[in-house]
């Protein structure tokens, strides 16, 4: 239990620099301004504390005897099956994000515009994944780290984390899609 609580701590980390970092990118976006200081200083911390957040989710996952438990219910948890995948999503996405700007900016100047719609759109559901993530993750830290019980107050906050996370995914597409279309002038 305590792997699960140093994870569910971890997630929590995670989902704090996942907001300071969205808030910056639109922020960047909407007012054409870029410090490669600030970028680092809010996708550091992310990187790290998503990475061991990550190891350890999987470790927990695979090696610990209740990790995958046979559900006769299977049907039910859907929050737990959408949390999984979207957790192997973002593995394969990050590394788009990563590099998504240099690909923008190589298509847009050589002009392979399907090139840069699609990493664009790649780029979108990133967010998305990221964000469900976040979604269905947040109570379930909060529950494993024994802060509530209620499950009335449970399903207010997944009320209102799927709200939050809801604008931020529109807040941050338009800022930054807009932004892009506008830099590259594609």
């Amino acid at each position: 239990m305590k792997l699960k609580k140093c994870n569910a701590v971890l997630g929590l980390l995670s989902i704090l620099f996942i907001i300071v970092h969205m808030l910056y990118n639109i922020y960047c976006y909407v007012f054409f301004y870029y410090s490669p200081v600030l970028k680092w200083a809010t996708a550091a911390p992310l990187l790290a504390a998503v990475g061991l957040h990550a190891c350890l989710g999987m470790s927990i996952l695979f090696l610990q005897p209740d990790g995958i438990p046979e559900d006769p219910y299977r049907h039910k948890n859907k929050e737990t099956f959408l949390q999984r995948l979207t957790a192997g999503l973002m593995i394969p996405l990050l590394f788009l994000h990563l590099y998504g700007f240099s690909l923008m900016q190589n298509s847009a100047s050589s002009g392979n515009k399907l090139l840069f719609y699609a990493v664009v759109l790649a780029e979108i559901v990133f967010y998305a994944v990221v964000l469900i993530h976040v979604a269905v993750s947040f109570s379930k830290a909060i529950i494993t780290l024994g802060w509530i019980s209620s499950m009335n107050t449970v399903r207010t906050m997944d009320r209102i984390v799927y709200i939050i996370c809801g604008i931020l995914f529109v807040a941050g597409t338009v800022a930054i899609v807009r932004g892009q279309l506008l830099m590259f002038g594609v």
